[in-house]
């Protein structure tokens, strides 16, 4: 064979690779934006189920025979089994990757919605329990879907690639709670409509299941990294996600403790509000409608905040200015809903408070979980680093050292600051609806009730406003800032 037909063969042969790689690239890139779009409707659908029967609270309780409390007992149900939800989830989505967590948190969902549905067949007073049972699978489910975004966006897309596909399908979520507040009252108008509306929710939740096991997948290289981080990583062998010693390590950081009792009551709060808020204007004489479009508000209004929020903070690092005037703006917030939802009559005044109370919320979000990474990667480093011995059990085994050692080094990964932040919230938001619960169950004048209910919010509020006026000084918050900088120069150089 001639030069001249080697360099022919060796063109082609480079052309065909080409072609190949090409024809690779955009198969992965029709694979990833449909496991962006599997999880986007899959987040929509779970954010209806989170809402279950909160729009038609009244028609709930006269179907099941039961009162106002029993159904926002389900309510406590579903947010306490978010918490070994989310801890079991971290592990499926660390081992197994995002595919596994998706598929079970749909599965588990489908079967609550059912039982739920069958439980408007039964007869009382076991369809109630039936309907608990429900409950309970769709709160474990949750956190498997709530969790996955971050992942998928990770493992699917570039460092600079991240942000948008991200955002969607976090976002997707809050737009499912919308459309679960819409769609309520629009299909229970009496209370034999209940059935019916446990039947669409399990078809919704169904056919979204459907392609979910069919199609969600897993990149081929992300067998390859979890054998490789298991090798690499022997603590990663036996993790079975948040432990107690990681949440030991960062509440012995004062700043981390400040933020997550902030952190921790505003989301509290705005939980509870989302379920109580139509049980509370009922009590004047808003219709269960009027209390759908205030949660409606309330939710896209603040989902949007937190994006813009978000944008603000990421060219300014002025989280500490965020933070305290949104904690401020919360309390006034809740005092204004507190004075015009115990007045009839004036139900513009009471949906533009919904909307406020939803941004002052919700403005804080990002950079509250932006702050807790940042302390988790310096502070929380430099705590292990000189007081190692003060988180060591009397006869620590080979896992506790790795898992000191790694802490040592690399500090407290985002997902673990973030997820003990969470879960004090869903704890915070049960004990809430407890409180509020037994004020209003406690006083034979609903609206007294009521009266004391958001007069109770407005100042378990102020604990968060007080406590952010205590976070670090000038000199702290450069220390702050400096791991947020440590932060993205890791993210830069990964890229």
């Amino acid at each position: 064979m001639s030069k001249a037909d080697i360099e022919v063969t060796n063109a082609a042969a480079t052309a065909t690779d080409a072609a190949a790689a090409a024809a690779v690239s955009a198969s992965r890139k029709r694979t990833r934006a449909l496991q962006v779009a599997l999880c986007a409707i899959l987040d929509v659908i779970t954010g209806v189920m989170s809402v279950g029967f909160a729009p038609v609270p009244q028609q709930t309780a006269d179907f099941f025979t039961t009162s106002l409390s029993g159904i926002n007992y389900m309510a406590i149900v579903y947010t306490f089994m978010f918490i070994p939800g989310a801890i079991f989830s971290s592990k499926v989505l660390d081992d197994h990757g995002p595919r596994a967590s998706l598929i079970i948190g749909a599965v588990l969902q489908v079967i609550g919605s059912l039982a739920k549905y069958l439980a408007t067949l039964a007869p009382a007073p076991a369809s109630l329990g039936i309907a608990y049972v429900g409950q309970v699978f769709n709160g474990l489910g949750q956190p498997f879907v709530l969790n996955a975004p971050t992942k998928i966006a990770g493992i699917w897309f570039g460092s600079h690639e991240r942000g948008l596909p991200n955002a969607i399908m976090s976002v997707c979520n809050s737009f499912g709670s919308f459309v679960g507040y819409l769609i309520g009252p629009l299909i229970v108008t009496t209370v034999a409509d209940i059935p019916t509306y446990a039947l669409v929710q399990t078809i919704m939740m169904a056919v979204v299941t459907i392609p979910t096991i069919f199609f969600a997948r897993n990149p081929p290289e992300l067998a390859e990294r979890f054998a490789f981080k298991k090798e690499k990583d022997p603590a990663k062998r036996n993790n079975w996600g948040l432990t107690l010693l990681d949440v030991r390590i960062l509440f012995s950081v004062p700043e981390y403790a400040k933020m997550t009792i902030c952190f921790t009551v505003a989301i509290g709060l705005f939980t509870a509000m989302g379920t109580l808020l139509t049980q509370f204007i009922l009590a004047y004489g808003y219709t269960e409608i009027d209390g759908s479009i205030c949660a409606a508000l309330l939710i896209v209004i603040g989902t949007i905040s937190a994006g813009l929020s978000g944008w603000f903070i990421d060219r300014t690092f002025k989280h500490l200015l965020v933070l305290k005037s949104g904690y401020t703006s919360t309390v006034l917030m809740y005092a204004f809903f507190a004075i015009v939802a115990c007045i009839p009559g004036i139900m513009p005044a009471v949906a533009i408070s919904c909307a406020l109370l939803g941004i002052a919320s919700f403005i804080m979000l990002p950079a509250a979980l932006e702050l807790g990474a940042a302390v988790g990667k310096l502070d929380v480093k430099e705590v292990v680093i000189k007081h190692r011995e003060r988180f060591e059990s009397k006869t620590p085994n080979e896992h506790q050292k790795l898992q000191l050692d790694a802490i040592a080094e690399h500090g407290m990964e985002e997902g673990v600051t973030s997820g003990v932040m969470w879960l004090l919230a869903q704890g915070m938001s049960m004990i809430l609806i407890l409180v509020l619960d037994a004020i209003n169950s406690s006083n034979a004048d609903r609206r007294i009730g009521v009266r004391a209910s958001v007069w109770t919010m407005t100042a378990v509020s102020a604990i968060g406003c007080v406590v952010i006026w205590l976070f670090p000084s000038a000199k702290g918050m450069e220390r702050v800032r400096a791991g947020m900088l440590e932060l993205k120069g890791e993210e830069k150089s990964s890229a």
